[in-house]
Formats: structure tokens, C-alpha cells, sequence
């Protein structure tokens, strides 16, 4: 936790109103088995046909999806022999799947919407950052009125906008982490609940680890930087085979960071970026 503060930067808000927008772009394409680095990489291909301004054209125009999937197909057809090959063609099929389907334009076309109709630029991000309830009304309405979208992407969107200190993203890693600090209702192993079931209880539990760690700490932790914390710890054993996965400890992780010279935004540079994944992994693997 301490690495995580020494090095934090997720509360920097964005000012201007095409920031409000890219960072809604990243969640829009995470899913159950798309790692953060390849939403990431997916969203830098299409960067510029998904800004605001570009996508206005969305609902007038008839091949809008076709023109995404061109640009798609390019990009798969000129990746091969690069780093990370196969978590590019993964995600580049995953994102051509999503617009042959009308999944993007749909999931697009909501959020052009809502921005509009809820007046959402910095301004009213920037109104929202010691806004506990405006924030969670938000986010409510995001999960209902954009396709495809739910609470995970709508509070992981708002962490990319600077705020939500107070929330966490009810998902995995997450559930995972409180399941094995016994919390109760986290360990299922089939039927799993809907994420607006678990969003409450997740963020009052690490509500409760950030006290926690606040007082072990003698400074104040947020539930956002203590959910922090837990993502590069499962993000890291999520790199790994099963028989490693719980190998790694967060003392070993620390550890793991010394060794390796590296501060919490090194580890998250490279867990960020689909062409260190592999050699992410295999350090992980060696050092478990």
C-alpha cells in the first residue's frame, strides 16, 4: 500500500472535455478476458475515429461500423511477428466481433446520448469530486442507459476522470480479495450475482479495509487507493498459471518490485502495455 501512495495519480481530474470522453473509451472494450493492456491498446488503434467530434456522425451514418472494421482488419493484418501478437489478435478479434454485431455502435451511440442529456464535461466532473451521492447517482445512471456497460465500467470510467475516491468497481479482483479476508457473501462458485448486487457490500467492505490500513499507516487511504492496490496484486496473478497464482503474496510482490528497481508506476507501465506482458509474466513466473 505504501508503493501504491508513494507513486499515486489516479485522483489527477481531467479539465478539459475531450479527457472526460478518452477515458470512457478504455472500459468500453474490458471484458471478463480482456486484460487492462489490451482495452488499452484497442482504444489507441481506434483513438481517433472515437473521439466525440468523430463519432457524431455515428446514427447518420450507414457504414459507420464498416469503416471501424476496415480500420480493425488493417491493424490485424500488420501485427504479425510484433510483441505481443497474440494478445493483439485476441482483442482485435474480440473488437471486430463487437462491431460486426452493431455491440460498439450501440454502446457508443448510448454514451454520445448521455453525455448529452446529463451534461457531462469537466465542469461537472470537477462538481462531483467531494459529491459522495452525486457520484453514486452517476454512476447508477451510467450502469442503466449505456449498453453493455454496468457499474464496473461506469466507476472504472470515473476513475479515469480523477474522482470516486469513496467507490470501488464490483468486480473480480475485488471480490476475490474481500473472499479471502473472509468477508462475508464474496465466495460463490456458481451464480453469480449481478454486479449492482455486489456493488454496495464491495464498497462498504473496502470502505473497511481502507480504515484498516489508514490506521496501520497513520494516513488517510481512500477506498479507490486501497481497491488500487488489490488490482496490481491480481492483476499480477492474473499473469500466472494457476499453480503460481497464489504463490505470489503481496510481501513477494514488494519484494518482487525491489528486486527489480521498479516503483508501482513502472509495474503499471508495463501492465499496461500488451507488448511487456510476456516478459511481465515470465519475470512474475520465475521470481513466484
Amino acid at each position: 500500500m505504501t508503493l501504491v501512495l508513494e507513486d499515486w495519480d489516479w485522483d489527477d481530474l481531467k479539465t478539459e472535455d475531450s479527457g472526460v470522453w478518452e477515458v470512457f473509451l478504455y472500459p468500453v472494450f474490458l471484458g471478463a478476458t480482456i486484460r487492462s493492456a489490451q482495452a488499452i491498446y484497442i482504444s489507441e488503434v481506434l483513438h481517433d475515429v472515437l473521439e466525440f467530434k468523430a463519432v457524431q456522425e455515428i446514427e447518420s451514418d450507414p457504414i459507420w461500423s464498416k469503416k471501424i472494421q476496415k480500420i480493425l482488419e488493417r491493424q490485424l493484418s500488420s501485427i504479425k511477428g510484433t510483441l505481443g501478437e497474440g494478445l493483439k489478435k485476441a482483442i482485435l478479434k474480440a473488437a471486430i466481433q463487437q462491431v460486426e454485431s452493431l455491440d460498439l455502435s450501440r454502446t457508443i451511440g448510448d454514451a454520445i446520448n448521455f453525455f448529452k442529456k446529463h451534461k457531462v464535461n469537466s465542469t461537472k466532473i470537477a462538481d462531483l469530486q467531494n459529491d459522495y451521492g452525486g457520484t453514486l447517482d452517476l454512476v447508477d445512471l451510467f450502469a442503466r442507459e449505456i449498453y453493455n456497460f454496468r457499474y464496473v465500467k461506469s466507476v472504472l470510467w470515473l476513475y479515469g476522470c480523477g474522482i470516486a475516491e469513496d467507490i470501488v468497481p464490483p468486480n473480480a479482483h475485488v471480490t476475490r480479495f474481500l473472499d479471502e479476508c473472509r468477508y462475508p457473501g464474496f465466495g460463490w462458485s456458481r451464480n453469480l450475482p449481478s454486479d449492482w448486487q455486489v456493488f454496495a457490500p464491495a464498497c462498504r467492505y473496502m470502505r473497511d479495509v481502507a480504515n484498516q490500513v489508514s490506521l496501520e499507516l497513520g494516513v488517510t487511504v481512500t477506498p479507490k487507493q486501497a481497491q488500487t492496490a488489490v488490482w496490481y496484486l491480481q492483476a499480477c496473478r492474473g499473469l500466472l498459471e494457476p499453480g503460481y497464482k497464489h504463490k505470489l503474496t503481496p510481501g513477494k510482490l514488494v519484494d518482487f518490485l525491489k528486486v527489480q528497481k521498479w516503483s508501482i508506476h513502472d509495474l503499471s507501465t508495463r501492465l499496461d502495455d500488451v507488448e511487456q506482458i510476456e516478459d511481465l509474466t515470465l519475470a512474475l513466473k520465475t521470481r513466484s
